[in-house]
């Protein structure tokens, strides 16, 4: 079928999961998956999670709590945004340890659920609307502008009280991906456009992990060469590098300063052909 990736969710079956995860390996296609537990999937042979809640469910310890956090998650009693609140940071470092001895890249789609809560905001919202907005992107559904745009709409309704915990559980996320880079964790950008903008939330998402702590250095090699380490496909994409699919975007400003310069697209090289923008 010409897959790159499987990915499966925390719903499926244990016994189910396993055997899925054998037979892609077997196949040598990674497999990435939503879960509860970071321990129980290493050890059956995932290459990635995703989500912020991967790690953060699996710091919490008592199975009764993590339970009842996932059912009032899912029953709508809170948002996906508030279950961070919930997170015990005093268990980070052990599952960090299990992440970087197995190689398990983390996606955390920290644009998705908490972009509103960055220091860009204002710049992520006005760059979503200039899309949303041109007479020219005619291809854009309208519920992609619904989906974009109810995140921010979304945050105006929550009452102090909530938007302080919420806040705090993004401050342990962000802890989280600190920590998780400094012991040498491969973590990768991703859009997740589940209640953002496929591809602009991507770059949203790297301006927020420098708002976090990482260098933009960092932040790029989780856009490029980790993404293609959790796909087993650096070998061919991840890198400017002699032998390497050269397919790349060449970009007017510089990143390491600014790290909202990747959107300064100046010219496009895909499949041998030049695009640029406007042209």
């Amino acid at each position: 079928m010409g897959l790159d990736i499987i990915k499966i969710s925390e719903y499926v079956a244990p016994e189910v999961f396993r055997a899925a995860v054998e037979e892609a390996n077997r196949l040598d296609l990674p497999v990435t998956c939503h879960t509860l537990d970071v321990f129980w999937a290493a050890e059956s042979g995932v290459a990635g999670v995703e989500q912020h809640w991967a790690p953060g469910m699996t710091s919490i310890c008592d199975p009764k709590k993590k339970w009842q956090a996932h059912e009032d998650r899912m029953s709508g009693k809170f948002d996906t945004a508030e279950l961070a609140y919930y997170y015990q940071v005093e268990n980070f470092d052990r599952i960090i340890e299990v992440m970087v001895a197995k190689k398990i890249a983390w996606c955390p789609t920290i644009a998705t659920w908490f972009r509103p809560l960055s220091p860009s905001a204002g710049n992520f919202k006005a760059r979503e609307l200039s899309i949303l907005n041109n007479p020219k992107a005619k291809y854009i559904p309208p519920s992609v502008k619904a989906f974009t745009l109810w995140l921010h709409d979304h945050y105006e309704q929550y009452s102090p009280e909530r938007l302080g915990r919420i806040r705090e559980g993004y401050g342990k996320i962000e802890k989280f991906m600190r920590r998780f880079v400094r012991a040498g964790g491969i973590l990768k950008a991703g859009s997740d456009p589940n209640h953002g903008m496929p591809a602009v939330c991507f770059h949203e998402e790297m301006k927020m992990m420098v708002e976090a702590g990482l260098s933009p250095m960092q932040a790029i090699q989780a856009g490029t060469i980790n993404v293609a380490k959790a796909y087993r496909k650096d070998r061919d994409f991840g890198t400017i590098e002699e032998g390497k699919v050269a397919d790349l975007v060449v970009i007017d400003r510089d990143p390491l300063k600014d790290i909202w310069a990747t959107q300064k697209v100046d010219t496009v090289i895909l499949r041998d052909r030049c695009y640029r923008p406007g042209s």
